[in-house]
C-alpha cells in the first residue's frame, strides 16, 4: 500500500512539475515573441520615416536605392526560408515571382558580383 501511495505522490508530482515549467516557459515565449515583433516593426517604422524624408526631400533616387536595398535583405531572406523545411510555400513562391517580374522590368545593380549572384539565383529558383 505504502508503495502505490508513494508512486501516485511521484507521479502527481512530477505531472504538477511539468504544468509549471510549461506555463513559466510560455510566459517567457510569448514575451520574448512579443518584444521580436515589436523591434521588427520599431525598424521597420524607422526605415520607412527616413524613406518618407528622403522622397518629401526630392531625393529620390537615394530613396529608391535604399528600399532596393531593403529588397535585396528580404529576397534573400524568403529565399533561404524553405531550406529547412524542404520547399517554400506557395505564398512564398508567388511573393519571390513577382520580385522577379520587377526586377526585370526595373533592373538594379546590387553592391557586389557576389551578392547579385546570389539574389539571381533565389529569383531564377522562384521561376522554375
Amino acid at each position: 500500500m505504502k508503495i502505490s501511495k508513494t508512486l501516485l505522490i511521484a507521479a502527481i508530482s512530477g505531472i504538477a512539475g511539468c504544468l509549471i515549467g510549461a506555463l513559466a516557459v510560455s510566459r517567457y515565449w510569448a514575451r520574448l515573441t512579443t518584444e521580436l515583433v515589436s523591434s521588427g516593426n520599431g525598424a521597420e517604422a524607422a526605415q520607412l520615416v527616413h524613406n518618407l524624408g528622403l522622397l518629401r526631400q526630392g531625393k529620390t533616387q537615394e530613396a529608391i536605392n535604399l528600399m532596393e536595398i531593403e529588397l535585396d535583405g528580404n529576397i534573400l531572406t524568403l529565399g533561404s526560408q524553405g531550406k529547412g523545411m524542404g520547399s517554400k510555400t506557395k505564398g512564398v513562391e508567388n511573393l519571390l515571382q513577382n520580385v522577379a517580374t520587377y526586377r526585370k522590368q526595373s533592373p538594379y545593380v546590387t553592391a557586389t558580383p557576389e551578392l547579385k549572384s546570389k539574389i539571381d539565383q533565389v529569383l531564377s529558383a522562384s521561376n522554375q
